[in-house]
């Protein structure tokens, strides 16, 4: 799912950069716009520089054109952002899944030693809130071991 997520990325990245290039390339290729006056005083403007006059380069901009690339531009970051928080968070999930089930394992392990020590220990004992030893008698320990077989049937396969 990650892959399908990053390879979907990559894809509004590469959209998004192809309609920018195209969009900065028309008014680049397009040239610049020239004008000059004639011997009579006449003001001339074309997209081709005359031979035999000097001519000033002019930058026209159309207010709408850069509206409308400004918000296609926005609408793809928008989109290519999305897509980054999407593969970020299918990522954290991933990762807590992982988490989870390394914190699960421990768990059982930890689970299967007591039911171990409970099994085969002759000394039954364990050390109470002062500190102190104390016995285990037969009803606490099978109630321990049926918790222990419960909760490995339950969470450890």
């Amino acid at each position: 799912m990650a892959e399908t997520i990053c390879k979907t990325q990559h894809w509004y990245i590469c959209c998004a950069a192809i309609i920018t290039l195209v969009l900065i390339a028309g008014p680049v290729c397009a040239g610049g716009v020239y004008k000059w006056k004639d011997a009579e005083g006449k003001t001339h403007y074309s997209d081709k520089a005359p031979p035999d006059a000097k001519a000033e380069t002019i930058s026209i901009k159309s207010s709408a054109q850069d509206k409308h690339t400004a918000e296609r531009l926005n609408s793809f970051k928008k989109q290519a952002d999305d897509s980054l928080a999407k593969r970020d968070e299918a990522k954290a999930n991933a990762l807590d899944k992982k988490r989870e089930a390394q914190e699960m394992v421990a768990h059982c392990e930890k689970v299967r030693k007591q039911l171990v020590l409970l099994e085969t220990s002759t000394r039954r004992q364990r050390v109470n809130e002062k500190g102190e030893r104390e016995f285990i008698d037969e009803e606490l320990r099978q109630k321990w071991l049926a918790d222990g077989r419960a909760e490995v049937a339950k969470h450890c396969k």
